[in-house]
């Protein structure tokens, strides 16, 4: 039969139960809420990590461009020097004929024979001079505007390089955003199993706790007295003899009829 006692302790059971069960739902909210969390950090990472490459990206794209700017500018001022090289070269050897011819004029006027003996070895030398002279210009002028075109290669190479960080930093931007979705993704999922796995385990406690409650209840209702203690029972009723020991009466009470829990007396 059932008692105060049972009762007790079933609903202490159920009691804790519950509170087992409320605790394990909010490990699970928990647990989703911080993976939540880490979710939107992770993206936010992302997000803010790309930026930081496309900026630079930016960065070197500029970078880029102001190299292949100089190098346009050392192109055309190789190409200045290249034409301010012909032009005094030109102007070099039109002044070693001038030279020349003043040369003559001044032979003529002394009377002396042009271009012969002395006078022409002058000539000649005034000649050669100049040629090298006007040469000269001319390698310098060439080396002037190759300096320029090297330095245009090299800008030309640099904004080449620059270009090329500029993809880099862009794809390296895609891979971090994709990679703090991913994270993101993962977090949250795992805050979705770990909502699912609270409310499993909280079900689960629920379900332990109602079979539990459900044995002691069926426990204390189908418990029933045994036999021997039946039998003393309804003889110390039916017959008050048999409580000082009469034997025959306790023979007689234990042959009389029994029900469940409940004293009967049979006067026959």
């Amino acid at each position: 039969m059932c008692d105060v006692a049972t009762a007790v302790i079933v609903g202490a059971q159920v009691v804790g139960g519950a509170m087992k069960a409320n605790a394990a739902k909010q490990a699970g909210r928990a647990a989703a809420s911080a993976a939540g969390a880490q979710s939107a950090a992770a993206i936010s990472q992302g997000v803010h990590e790309q930026a930081g490459f496309l900026a630079q990206a930016d960065a070197d794209r500029y970078n880029a461009d102001t190299s292949f700017a100089n190098k346009r500018i050392t192109e055309r001022l190789s190409a200045e020097a290249t034409q301010e090289g012909k032009i005094s070269e030109q102007l070099s050897r039109l002044d070693t004929k001038q030279q020349i011819g003043l040369q003559r004029v001044a032979q003529a006027a002394s009377g002396n024979v042009v271009d012969q003996g002395s006078n022409l070895n002058l000539v000649q030398d005034t000649a050669v001079f100049g040629e090298f002279e006007a040469r000269n210009i001319r390698t310098s002028a060439a080396r002037r505007a190759q300096g320029f075109l090297d330095q245009g290669f090299n800008f030309g190479r640099t904004g080449d390089l620059q270009l090329l960080q500029a993809e880099h930093a862009v794809a390296a931007g895609d891979i971090a955003l994709q990679s703090g979705v991913a994270s993101g993704q993962n977090f949250a999922e795992a805050g979705e199993q770990a909502l699912a796995a609270g409310k499993t385990q909280a079900a689960a406690i629920m379900l332990d706790t109602a079979v539990s409650v459900g044995t002691k209840w069926y426990n204390a209702y189908s418990a029933a007295p045994s036999a021997a203690a039946v039998s003393a029972q309804n003889a110390a009723v039916a017959y008050p003899g048999a409580m000082m020991g009469g034997e025959a009466a306790a023979m007689s009470a234990a042959a009389s009829p029994v029900k469940w829990g409940v004293p009967t007396y049979n006067p026959g």
